[in-house]
């Protein structure tokens, strides 16, 4: 070979290398950074997208259970919807629930769609609610729910232990149902949220509504109320009220 060919042999070598080390560092460069929502079992995972730097594993989960839905009229076209609803896993929770409720007349046309999203605590039955929806000339007849792909967490903090006693129903033009609610914990409860289900005598949902309490020091008690704009016609055989505090979230409850 000759020292011509010799040469151009070197410079086609170092050719070569170069590409190579440019291609490697481009592909290091832009290749996607692992991370707990890719779908792929990297960095330190026991599984995909969970432990190690990820949390733990929740394993396997089951679907958020409809207890009932119903909808309730406000007077002029005006409704309000709500939906109970459980989750049976012990140590999943949703930190955020996108829902949707749809409306139905009597000749299953839908007439409304209303969206929102809440969270939900592992092991829990709470109340989704929706209030002003407006349908015009149309009569809902049925309500239905969905829910958005539901993105688990493992969850393990304890139920807040909250008693609710001497619970109180008025019948007025503006009908209010109050009690005491008292914080059974050694911790203080924030932003805890309250919803109030009235019942007939056969157990049916006749009005729901919700409010907002905010913190609640420990073993201490509070009066909460809870109103409706129109009297019944018929006064709730019974009634229930579930109190709850985000148990998803990563601060202190």
């Amino acid at each position: 070979m000759s020292w011509t060919s010799q040469r151009q042999l070197v410079y086609l070598l170092i050719a070569v290398l170069l590409f190579i080390v440019l291609g490697v560092v481009g592909f290091l460069y832009f290749k996607p950074q692992a991370t707990c929502f890719d779908g792929k079992q990297n960095q330190n995972e026991e599984n995909i997208d969970c432990g190690g730097v990820c949390g733990a594993c929740i394993g396997e989960t089951k679907e958020i259970i409809t207890l009932w839905s119903n909808v309730f009229p406000l007077g002029n076209g005006v409704y309000e919807v709500a939906s109970l609803i459980r989750n049976p896993n012990f140590f999943a929770g949703l930190p955020e629930l996108k829902y949707r409720f749809k409306l139905y007349d009597n000749n299953n046309i839908l007439i409304a769609v209303k969206e929102g999203k809440t969270f939900m605590n592992p092991n829990e039955d709470y109340l989704i609610f929706e209030t002003g929806i407006t349908v015009g000339e149309r009569i809902p007849k049925r309500v239905f729910i969905e829910f958005d792909e539901l993105k688990w967490k493992r969850v393990e903090r304890e139920r807040i232990q909250v008693a609710v006693s001497e619970k109180s129903f008025n019948n007025s033009i503006f009908p209010t149902l109050e009690a005491k609610i008292t914080n059974k914990t050694l911790l203080t409860l924030s932003d805890i949220e309250a919803a109030a289900i009235l019942f007939d005598a056969e157990e049916n949902s006749i009005g729901v509504s919700i409010t907002k309490i905010g913190n609640l020091a420990t073993e201490s008690s509070r009066a909460v109320s809870f109103t409706w704009p129109n009297q019944f016609s018929v006064n709730p055989a019974s009634s229930k009220i579930l109190i709850r505090s985000n148990l998803t979230n990563e601060g202190d409850i």
